[in-house]
């Protein structure tokens, strides 16, 4: 199973996400068991976090921390409420939620997706 863990996120029922406070997080865990290289659902979610955090770095996102291995993905910020970038850090975030949400939706996914609250 993925794991894709949202911290202090939430999504608006039109894509854009909001935070709870000023640190925010995701998590990505895990593997599918559909075999290396074989797997369109970690290929997927892999290249969807990716690119929301290349335009994260781009627009001038601070990564509070950062760590990447096999199998695992965190990324925690702080992103003050008046951050002349906390717009488009929302739209990005909210463009990463949409994302995993439609990978898991598809047949077979083994994406699971959790909202948490620090």
């Amino acid at each position: 199973m993925i794991a894709v863990r949202f911290k202090n996120i939430v999504q608006s029922d039109n894509g854009l996400a909001y935070f709870n406070g000023e640190n925010i997080s995701f998590t990505v865990e895990g593997h599918s068991t559909k075999g290396k290289g074989k797997d369109i659902y970690c290929a997927g979610i892999s290249a969807i976090v990716q690119a929301c955090i290349a335009a994260l770095t781009k627009i001038g996102a601070i990564f509070e921390k950062f760590e990447q291995r096999d199998g695992f993905l965190l990324l925690s910020l702080k992103i003050a409420k008046d951050s002349p970038i906390r717009k488009e850090v929302r739209t990005i975030i909210g463009v990463l939620m949409t994302g995993v949400q439609l990978m898991k939706a598809l047949p077979g996914s083994q994406v699971e997706i959790f909202f948490d609250e620090v």
